[in-house]
């Protein structure tokens, strides 16, 4: 007989999908939800530089000497999160009041 746990139905994460540019290697332009609804747009110069939310947040990428996103900040410069990685880049830690942005390379998604 299953067990009460194993008859809860389970929760999953809402779908997120990733538009890529055909050029520039990959850089991530858009971001939409399992509908298709625009979840954000990512604006890229010298590497990535903001992240426009659909509903207007404006968000901006720093990043460390070796290229990985060290803070999100919003327009007035407040540290939104903030990403830790050791000299070679391994992931160390996190910090995110400001919500999930798309982290860059170090930066863990979870």
């Amino acid at each position: 007989m299953p067990s009460a746990a194993a008859s809860q139905p389970r929760t999953t994460a809402p779908e997120t999908k990733l538009c890529h540019r055909p050029t520039g290697l990959g850089n991530v332009a858009a971001e939409y939800d399992g509908a298709g609804n625009l979840i954000a747009r990512y604006d890229h110069g010298y590497g990535l530089v903001s992240r426009s939310a659909a509903v207007g947040q404006l968000a901006f990428y720093t990043f460390s000497a070796i290229g990985n996103t060290s803070d999100v900040t919003d327009l007035p410069g407040n540290v939104l999160n903030t990403y830790v990685s050791d000299p070679f880049g391994v992931f160390l830690g996190q910090s995110e009041s400001g919500g999930k942005y798309l982290p860059v390379r170090g930066a863990s998604t979870e």
